[in-house]
C-alpha cells in the first residue's frame, strides 16, 4: 500500500491514473481519502483505498485486504460502488466459512497477486527500477529490499 501512495505523488504525475485507474474524490463535506478503481477485464476489477485493497471477480465475489493486516475477508460483491472514502462504507466482509469459500479466497488472492506483479512490471518499465528503490528508502518500516518484496509476491501466487 505504501508504494501506491508514493505512485500517486510521482514527479511526472499520478501513476495510478496513468496506468488506467479512475480516481474518485471524497464528496464535499466528508472526510477521508480518495479511492481508485481499474477494470482488469469484463469480470475483474481492483479498487484501492488508503486503508486497503479490493479485488473482485464476477464469478467468485470479492476479497478485501486491510492495509496493515494480511487477513483476507470475503465480500459477496464483485464490484464496489465508489467513492468509498472510509472503511466503514465498505460492504460487509467476513472470513471464509467453508472449504468452497476458502478455495474462492485463494483464487481471488492469486489473481490479485498476479495483477500486482503486472503492475510492478509496468512501474519498472515506466519509471525504472530506481523508482521503487527510492520509495523503499523513504519507508522506515522495512528491513529488506525490493527484490525480497517481489520474490515474496511471486511465492504467494502459489497459494
Amino acid at each position: 500500500m505504501w508504494f501506491f501512495g508514493k505512485d500517486i505523488q510521482h514527479e511526472s504525475g499520478n501513476l495510478l491514473v496513468k496506468y488506467g485507474f479512475e480516481r474518485f474524490g471524497v464528496p464535499a463535506g466528508k472526510t477521508g481519502g480518495n479511492s481508485y478503481r481499474i477494470k482488469i477485464s469484463d469480470s475483474q476489477e481492483v479498487s484501492l483505498f488508503g486503508f486497503g485493497i479490493f479485488f473482485g471477480d464476477s464469478s467468485l465475489g470479492g476479497v478485501f485486504l486491510k492495509r496493515y493486516e494480511f487477513q483476507p475477508k470475503l465480500l459477496s460483491n464483485s464490484k464496489l460502488e465508489l467513492p468509498i472514502w472510509q472503511s466503514d462504507l465498505l460492504p460487509k466482509r467476513r472470513l471464509p466459512a467453508n472449504p468452497i469459500e476458502t478455495k474462492h479466497t485463494r483464487l481471488l488472492l492469486k489473481s490479485l497477486i498476479i495483477w500486482l506483479l503486472e503492475y510492478e512490471r509496468w512501474i519498472d518499465l515506466t519509471c525504472g527500477k530506481q523508482w521503487r528503490k527510492s520509495c523503499l528508502k523513504e519507508w522506515s518500516n522495512t528491513e529488506f529490499g525490493i527484490r525480497k518484496i517481489r520474490n515474496s509476491w511471486n511465492k504467494l501466487q502459489n497459494i
